[in-house]
Order: structure tokens, then sequence, then C-alpha cells
């Protein structure tokens, strides 16, 4: 859905790359054994979740490219503040006041059902956000519009696949990817990024700019030389275990779950609220919300 794909995706396919989707992309069950889906158009989700999930849609389609954009632009910058200025007469000083509401205030106003809140509230943790902060009832929505339009897409074969293909890409172009090399510094020239040195003291320098994608502390504790120490604060952290299994999970009373990309574990909007402040003060929450990913839904192997 990126504008990166939109640019390389024919040349990642040719390498390869094949995409795989769903018509049951995520869900929700809930402790007594129920379970709410949302799904791929507007009139089954609307059965699924009531005539306030067609009221949305309505709503929010005029402005999804503005949405979107939010997604594809660096907020601070001279794109950011385009977009801000095309989404403030578009949708006046009202509309841009709604994007700092909360992901609560949106589901409480608009749906009455505990299972669609349920259903839609732990979509926000994925931003980062969690229910309770200012615009994550905007973010909810992207997703939530993101997730019926688009769908769930994985590569066929698994992850890695995409990488293999953006690899072969770099090659096909004259670029050279290598793995299991320490970088053990930045090189620092008049104040930009030249280039980096590894473990082994090779020097390899940047034409245009280092990318590093390690953390804060590791960037300016580690690699970057620095003269002042670094004021870093940590947010949530979450945990990821990845489990190979003998067979499909099986779960309980709506076999749809069986057949479903993502299913979230909570008992509704309040459960991850709950879990996600016992986090923000460093406590492991006495009933997380827990996230299945099933690729194995659309891709056996």
């Amino acid at each position: 859905g990126g504008a990166a794909h939109a640019e390389l995706g024919d040349e990642l396919a040719a390498r390869g790359l094949e995409y795989l989707n769903t018509d049951l992309p995520t869900a929700t069950a809930f402790p007594d054994g129920e379970a709410a889906f949302l799904l791929r158009s507007t009139e089954e989700n609307a059965t699924e979740l009531g005539e306030e999930w067609r009221t949305f849609i309505d709503a929010f389609s005029p402005n999804a490219e503005l949405a979107f954009g939010v997604f594809g632009t660096e907020l601070w910058s001279r794109h950011g503040l385009l977009l801000a200025l095309r989404m403030l007469r578009r949708l006046g000083l009202g509309g841009v006041g709604q994007l700092l509401a909360s992901s609560r205030d949106w589901l409480e106003d608009t749906f009455p059902s505990e299972r669609a809140r349920g259903l839609l509230a732990p979509g926000v943790l994925h931003t980062g956000l969690g229910p309770d902060a200012a615009s994550s009832g905007f973010m909810n929505q992207v997703i939530a519009f993101a997730i019926q339009e688009g769908g769930m897409p994985i590569p066929r074969g698994g992850g890695a696949r995409l990488v293999d293909a953006l690899v072969q890409l770099i090659r096909d172009h004259g670029g050279v990817a290598e793995a299991r090399r320490d970088v053990e510094l930045v090189l620092v020239e008049d104040g930009r990024a030249a280039g980096v040195r590894t473990a082994d003291g090779e020097e390899v320098r940047a034409g245009r700019a280092v990318i590093a994608n390690v953390t804060p502390t590791q960037l300016y504790g580690r690699l970057v030389p620095r003269t002042r120490p670094l004021r870093y604060r940590y947010g949530r952290g979450d945990m990821q275990i990845h489990f190979a299994l003998s067979e499909p999970a099986r779960w309980d009373r709506d076999e749809r779950l069986n057949r479903t990309a993502i299913v979230h574990v909570t008992p509704g909007l309040d459960g991850v609220s709950r879990a996600v402040n016992e986090a923000d003060r460093g406590l492991l929450p006495e009933e997380p919300t827990i996230v299945v990913g099933q690729p194995l839904t659309m891709d056996p192997s």
C-alpha cells in the first residue's frame, strides 16, 4: 500500500516476490469464546458491526488520500506542512481538531456495540499508540479503513522473500549487499555522515547518506561520536514469539478464526486500555493484549 511498492512492485515481482491476501484479515477473540471480524467490504462489515460502520466509511472515504498521506510524510518537514494546510482547507478547524481525539472517544461515540469496539481498539497498538492517547482515534480509523480496502497481504514463502527480492534488485542495479559485517563507527565529517568503518577496519564511503535501523542508544551510544550524554527514554515494549507448528492452530467456537490472518485476544476496549496503562508504568499487564499472527492461513508452506 505504500509509495515504495507503487514504484518498485513490478520490479520486485519480476524477481519472484508474490503477495497473497485473504478475505478474513483480522478478528478479536473474546474471553467468553465469542469473536468479531473485520472483513473486506462495507456491506459485510455493516452486517458484522452495525450500520455505524457504513456511516464511518461514507465520512472517511472522501478524505482517505489525506489520511494515508500522513503515513508517507515526515510530519516536521515542508511536505508535512503542505499536507497539514491541505487538511485544514478540506476539513476546517473543527475537522482538524477531531484528528486529536482518542481512539476511545471515536469508538464510544461511533459504535454502541462493545464487540465492535473490542474488534477495532487493538488496531491502534500497531501504530505505537494506546487507545486513550491523543490522535489515536484518527490512526484507528486509518488502520480500520486500510484493512477493509487492502486486506492483510503477505509474501508467499514468508517475509524473507521480500528481503530476497530487494537484495536481488540492488545487485541487478550494480549495488552490493553484505550481511554479517559488524559496523563499529559511523564516520562523521563536517557535521554529516560520510560513511562507516567495520570492525575489521574497512571503511565504506557514503555517496548520499548512512541509513541505520538500530536503536537510538545503539546509534548515539556506540556508532556516532558524541560529546554530550544521550538523553533518551524508551516507551512501551512488546514481545514477539515465533512458533513452528506441527499443524494449524485450532480455535474454539467460531471456525472462521482458523482462517483469519491476525487474531487479537482481549476482553475489549477497556482491556486494551488497561494493558497499555500497566505497561506505561513498567508493569507486566495482568491481562495482556495478545496478537496472534497466522500467516499459514494464507500460505500453507
